[in-house]
């Protein structure tokens, strides 16, 4: 006879209702999905502070928690608040960074589901505008253009509406862009910030022709980042402020170059070639400006300009006197344009279609020295270059810009 037991094991619940604690704790798991906050909104509440608020659903939490993430990152706990309490206060953000919040009620044993995510971005705020207006003059379209706008900055960083050093000026092709953008590319002139007539050279994606084209620039924001970028405005941009010589920029033909003190320096004192240009091509239709300081040298052939190899194609050189001269040496001859001994000049080529040949416009401080024609079989092939065969040749700032047969007029408002 086959005998089968049979284990009864009785599992005793207390009844809920006898042990409140318990029941207490049960409540608070069936509780956790439906009772879980809602209504989360993150706002900005200054221009260092996103305020989050949401609706508490339970009536026996201990505590909040807040979590925080940026973009797709993992969320992480920011901070917590005590029980009935429905708002917290970022403060540790950074203007233009979205950031995703979400809350959770808490207990000393559980905590409930997640809130809804709720997004907050502070953007930034400009006290002041004007309005831009660019009238374009050539009859020709002009893409991805360098307008020179003066600004007289320094009455402006004495009633204290711009920072001292020019780094909240934004420029914008519309009033209503998004301020959090970095917007029109911009470049300050070295030197230029907080005098009565400073220029700024924006770069334009289109100013098509015979257009008159408005755009807005703003400043009057403490908080503001630098967006000063010459690699972003011109064809070819250097102020040799990185301490160094960029070598995707620059290509040192033979001798002594090197960055000191926010100049290129080319040459060691010494007699010998010092040469060096910049790497670039395509050059008709464009302008080349730079300030640089040439020295007087009785033995020497100093220069600078559009070039190749060890000469001065299309630039200003000092030849063996205290004089300074445009100089062409394959397609023209040299002219003497004045005196410049030791002395820092700002210096000015065009480079223009004209007709079958090639325009070769020379400036020198802002007035034009010569302007003379040259065939188009006798280009450039360095979008700068500079020499020395003894003392020192010095450049403070160089860049290649586009050319126009007539600049755009600019006019900013009151």
């Amino acid at each position: 006879m086959n005998t089968k037991i049979f284990l009864l094991f009785i599992l005793i619940i207390p009844v809920l209702g006898c042990d409140p604690a318990l029941k207490d704790y049960f409540t608070w798991i069936n509780k956790s999905q439906s009772n879980a906050p809602s209504n989360l909104v993150a706002t900005p509440g200054s221009d260092s502070r996103i305020d989050i608020t949401w609706k508490d659903n339970s009536d026996n939490e201990e505590g909040f928690g807040i979590e925080r993430k940026t973009d797709t990152g993992e969320y992480i706990l920011i901070g917590t608040v005590g029980a009935n309490i429905t708002s917290y206060s970022d403060t540790n953000v950074i203007p233009c960074s979205p950031y995703t919040y979400r809350v959770y009620a808490f207990s000393a044993t559980t905590r409930t589901d997640y809130s809804n995510e709720g997004i907050g971005k502070i953007d930034i705020q400009f006290a002041y505008s004007r309005e831009v207006t660019i009238q374009e003059l050539s009859g020709a379209d002009l893409q991805d253009f360098q307008v020179k706008v003066n600004l007289d900055t320094q009455s402006l960083i004495a009633n204290g509406k711009m920072k001292g050093d020019g780094s909240d000026i934004r420029f914008f092709e519309s009033a209503n862009d998004d301020k959090c953008t970095n917007g029109l590319p911009y470049w300050i002139e070295e030197g230029g910030i907080n005098t009565t007539n400073t220029t700024i050279w924006v770069k334009l994606p289109l100013l098509s022709a015979n257009q008159t084209k408005k755009i807005s620039l703003f400043y009057g924001n403490p908080i503001a980042l630098p967006k000063n970028n010459g690699d972003a405005t011109f064809v070819f941009f250097d102020d040799f402020n990185s301490g160094v010589l960029n070598l995707s920029k620059w290509q040192i033909y033979q001798g002594t170059v090197f960055v000191q003190s926010g100049q290129l320096v080319v040459g060691d004192g010494m007699a010998g070639a010092d040469v060096v240009w910049g790497i670039g091509e395509g050059f008709t239709g464009q302008t080349l400006e730079f300030i640089a300081m040439l020295p007087y040298d009785n033995l020497s052939y100093p220069g600078a300009g559009f070039g190749n190899g060890l000469t001065a194609e299309l630039g200003f050189v000092q030849p063996y006197s205290d004089t300074i001269y445009c100089h062409n040496t394959r397609c023209g001859s040299d002219i003497t344009i004045g005196t410049c001994r030791d002395t820092f000049h700002r210096y000015r080529i065009d480079l223009y279609p004209s007709g079958a040949d090639q325009g070769v416009r020379f400036w020198m401080d802002g007035a034009v020295v010569r302007d003379s024609v040259v065939p188009f079989d006798c280009p450039p092939n360095a979008i700068f270059r500079a020499n020395s065969y003894g003392p020192n040749v010095y450049v403070n700032w160089v860049f290649v810009r586009k050319w126009a047969s007539v600049e755009p007029s600019v006019v900013v408002s009151p």
